[in-house]
């Protein structure tokens, strides 16, 4: 069952293409996939494609250096990676793998919250690798669990549960765009739930007074519930804080002119 960013379920959607979007598989499956490509025992298995092919497939072939045939091609502390990322209404789907040391990982989530699930497990995989710095921390990002928090409770239990992981920054990602993707969130449901994102985003002016972002989506919701003058003051703020954003400038003059 897929799963939106709320928790909610979604309906299962089928597509007719088949490489792109319909192709369904399982993580056993995907994950003989990534072996095909990788080594073993100093050499790739030839018994489906061929050495030159998977080198070929494993090369950057356009204009991009990061885009071989299907492969997102990455390097970090000289450490090669290959792998690619899909993702669709209530699924994420990913792989990475090292093809010179013949290791990998698969990842397969059933929501729409699932690339923060992708990112944390790469993490840790590349950092066992050996491509992360030292001291670089592998975190989990608090904007799925801040949305699951306001869904059971409400904002002021979200509002709670940020200043909670804000705190644990050894095992939590916690910067103000989760705050502010949280409150935009949820300005795409209902109006009536336009409060509670004003709420959140009105916070998350005052936790971070110089992130242009969190007054123009203030400002956004604000206009949506009929409160122009309010959004004027957080429009203002935001070119203050802004001063090379090319659109808030053109919104607020019309605003100004009515």
């Amino acid at each position: 069952i897929p799963y939106d960013k709320f928790g909610e379920s979604l309906p299962g959607e089928r597509f007719i293409e088949q490489a792109a979007a319909g192709l369904q598989t399982t993580v056993v499956d995907l994950a003989r996939f990534v072996a095909a490509g990788v080594k073993r025992n100093g050499a790739v298995n030839t018994k489906i494609l061929k050495a030159e092919t998977i080198q070929a497939m494993q090369t950057p072939q356009t204009a991009s250096p990061t885009y071989g045939l299907g492969y997102d091609l990455t390097t970090i502390n000289d450490r090669h990676f290959a792998g690619h990322t899909g993702a669709n209404s209530g699924w994420m789907s990913g792989f990475l793998s090292n093809p010179e040391k013949g290791t990998g990982i698969v990842v397969l989530t059933n929501a729409d919250n699932g690339q923060y699930v992708n990112a944390y497990l790469t993490c840790l995989y590349r950092r066992s690798e050996g491509a992360l710095q030292s001291g670089t921390r592998c975190r989990r990002a608090a904007y799925p669990a801040l949305l699951t928090t306001w869904r059971a409770g409400g904002p002021d239990q979200l509002l709670e549960k940020y200043a909670e992981l804000r705190a644990d920054s050894v095992h939590f990602s916690s910067a103000a765009g989760h705050l502010i993707f949280a409150g935009v969130a949820l300005t795409q449901l209902t109006p009536a739930r336009n409060d509670d994102a004003i709420k959140i985003l009105t916070a998350a002016t005052a936790l971070f007074p110089r992130e242009a972002s969190a007054f123009e989506n203030l400002a956004d919701a604000l206009i949506a519930k009929g409160d122009t003058a309010r959004a004027i003051e957080n429009y203002k703020r935001t070119v203050e804080l802004d001063p090379k954003n090319d659109h808030v400038p053109q919104t607020l003059k019309k605003l100004l002119q009515k």
